[in-house]
């Protein structure tokens, strides 16, 4: 062995990048620069379904109309399905908007850890939840994946057919796909029914006989892409006017379909339950929710007097000496109204009376005008005591 020479123990450590420690469920690809889904094969069969049916349209009907019609025909039928496979594979391998993982702290070992906190928002409030997998509270709009198993931020939701999910990040190039496969679909149907027409039209020049089943065997290619893009855009220009809406409205999938995942709460009242126990329940349950009044019904539904009223208002006595000096100024201000409505002698004998109600503030109304009629039904239309008054005064 060389003097000089190393052995693999004086080696310095390898050092691991971050793709190769990675704790989800997504595959990397070009040593890291490359983040797919888990699931993504299924890409590989959207690109197949996208690349086969181009391939025929390419070579049996986009030829022969360049030659027929026009070579912009063919140029464009090659440049669509370019576009929509690029587009397929960005968003496919484009990291979809993966929040970093943070340690667990002290606080959620503990179990002290709130499962929800409010923050603001552009000056709204909005609760944010906290994520046990990630160790933080997700930002508003965000969402964990299950197939993914990451945070996702502004999840939208995640795609089968691309195989990965999609979010912030490739949102926008799954708009262009879907666009762009729309098109597409459309342009390969209307060439084909083009093409349709121009071979019925050769066949009507050779003086041939032209019907359907002529024309199908001398373009079967076009037939059958014509059956094919039917079918399919019917699916695809329905995912792309839907997410126009969302766009419009500014939603994301996930939020558009949670209302159909929400739970749907108990109702407020049973309705096989006896008639009597439902009006005790909502009884009780609007006295428990109103404030105690102090002229409102006892607990047996009865009214309360005034001395009840005072005796078990719950503001105290503050609010006790309130109500008598209410009742002092109701019983006043009608003792005052019946001194007017009288004749002169009967208001000069009222006076006296108008000054015990002020001072009596604890006696109700109906008990005042009570004793005003009494004295007012005694012989013409005076008190007893009032004839003696008067020969005195003379």
């Amino acid at each position: 062995m060389a003097p000089f020479s190393r052995g693999k123990a004086d080696a310095p450590p390898r050092r691991l990048r971050v793709y190769q420690q990675w704790q989800g469920n997504e595959r990397f690809f070009c040593c890291g620069h490359c983040m797919a889904g888990p699931n993504w094969r299924s890409c590989i069969g959207s690109l197949l379904l996208l690349v086969l049916p181009t391939v025929v349209f390419l070579v049996w009907v986009a030829s022969y109309m360049g030659r027929r019609v026009s070579w912009a025909i063919f140029v464009v039928s090659c440049i669509l399905p370019a576009l929509s496979a690029m587009w397929l594979l960005l968003t496919a391998c484009r990291d979809p908007g993966v929040l970093p993982r943070q340690e667990p702290d002290e606080e959620w070992l503990s179990g002290r850890k709130p499962r929800t906190k409010e923050v603001v928002v552009n000056g709204h409030p909005v609760q944010v939840r906290y994520n046990d997998t990630c160790h933080f509270y997700q930002p508003p709009r965000a969402h964990h994946c299950s197939v993914n198993d990451n945070c996702i931020e502004r999840f939208d939701h995640h795609c089968p057919w691309v195989g990965t999910t999609i979010g912030k990040r490739n949102y926008r190039t799954f708009l262009l796909f879907i666009y762009g496969t729309t098109v597409y679909i459309g342009w390969t149907f209307a060439i084909s029914l083009w093409s349709f027409w121009v071979k019925a039209a050769e066949l009507r020049a050779a003086n041939k006989e032209v019907d359907i089943l002529s024309v199908i065997s001398a373009d079967p290619a076009a037939v059958a892409l014509g059956v094919f893009c039917f079918v399919f855009f019917w699916f695809v220009g329905g995912l792309s006017g839907f997410h126009t809406f969302l766009v419009a409205t500014n939603q994301t999938t996930y939020e558009n379909f949670s209302v159909w995942c929400i739970r749907v709460p108990p109702p407020k009242m049973d309705y096989r339950a006896y008639v009597g126990e439902v009006r005790k329940a909502a009884a009780a349950s609007a006295r428990a929710a109103e404030p105690p009044s102090v002229y409102g019904p006892s607990d047996d539904g009865e009214p309360r007097s005034l001395d009840g009223a005072r005796a078990s208002s719950s503001g105290g006595p503050a609010l006790a000496e309130a109500a008598a000096a209410e009742v002092a100024e109701s019983d006043a201000a009608a003792a005052a109204a019946a001194a007017a409505a009288a004749p002169e002698h009967v208001s000069l004998e009222m006076a006296p009376m108008q000054e015990a109600a002020s001072s009596r503030g604890g006696r109700g109304r109906g008990q005042q005008q009570q004793e005003q009629q009494q004295q007012q039904q005694q012989p013409n239309g005076r008190p007893k005591g009032g004839k003696q008054r008067e020969q005195g005064a003379g």
